[in-house]
């Protein structure tokens, strides 16, 4: 998986997140820009405005303009409890996780 598939960014924004709620610790802004996640602007405003959509962040609004989306203050953006069920339930990581332990299983010396 590569490291700027969907699955893989939506997992680490989540991560990130969560991780700052158990934490206490403000949100870094640069964490949730799509230069910090080398990625280009179209690319970007679909992850995020998929993540907004599907309930996964609350606190962050998208506004549709002719150049593109608008983000409101990113640091305001919060994990829902859909986001933390999908990031422990519903992620990529965990499937290929689950595979590889019983690929182990089936195969000895893996």
């Amino acid at each position: 998986m590569a490291y700027n598939d969907y699955e893989v960014i939506t997992y680490k924004i989540l991560k990130y997140l969560y991780d700052c709620l158990k934490e206490d610790d403000d949100i870094e802004r640069i964490r949730l820009t799509r230069e910090y996640y080398d990625v280009p602007r179209k690319y970007w405003e679909f992850i995020l405005c998929n993540l907004i959509e599907c309930g996964f962040v609350s606190g962050i609004i998208a506004s549709n303009t002719k150049d593109g989306y608008v983000f409101s203050d990113l640091t305001d953006a919060e994990i829902t409890v859909k986001g933390i069920t999908y990031l422990h339930e519903n992620n990529a990581f965990k499937k290929v996780q689950v595979a590889l332990k019983e690929a182990k299983d089936i195969i000895p010396g893996i």
